[in-house]
């Protein structure tokens, strides 16, 4: 039997860890407009170009983890969102896994009427919003869910 904890401890140390995408062949960190000369890569040395890619398992966890830590985030700078309707919540929760909480913090209108119960006019003021342009239906779902 192939003792996985073993082969890891091997192959770790000489791939490194990286909690960004880099590319392979030169170290630097992939930003918007970097030209890739190796493979983007992630995590210890995960080949995001390999033929298999990630696998479906490999996808929902990471998407599971990331919300978990989205809304716990949430929760922490803004505590009353769990007080909130099960779909006002899910909104929330959507909008900062979307844009991002420092992003979201910056709605202060939307966030004034959302704490003050006014979810008629925060569902107003999200529909101006340039985010409400950009996503198109997410924002038509997560408006309607703010309205109630």
């Amino acid at each position: 039997m192939i003792n996985l904890d073993t082969v890891g401890a091997w192959i770790a140390p000489f791939e490194g860890s990286r909690s960004s995408a880099y590319d392979d062949a030169t170290g630097a960190h992939i930003v918007p407009g970097y030209t890739v000369q190796g493979n983007p890569t992630v995590g210890i040395g995960i080949n995001l170009c390999h033929p298999n890619g990630l696998d479906e398992a490999e996808i929902q966890w990471l998407f599971e983890h990331r919300v978990a830590k989205v809304a716990a985030s949430l929760l922490q700078a803004m505590p009353w969102v769990a007080d909130l309707t099960p779909p006002r919540q899910c909104a929330m929760i959507d909008m900062a896994y979307n844009m991002g909480l420092p992003t979201l913090q910056t709605f202060h209108t939307f966030l004034a009427c959302m704490t003050a119960g006014n979810y008629g006019a925060a569902a107003d003021d999200l529909s101006g919003t340039l985010w409400a342009r950009q996503v198109g239906g997410r924002a038509v779902k997560d408006i309607a869910a703010i309205r109630g």
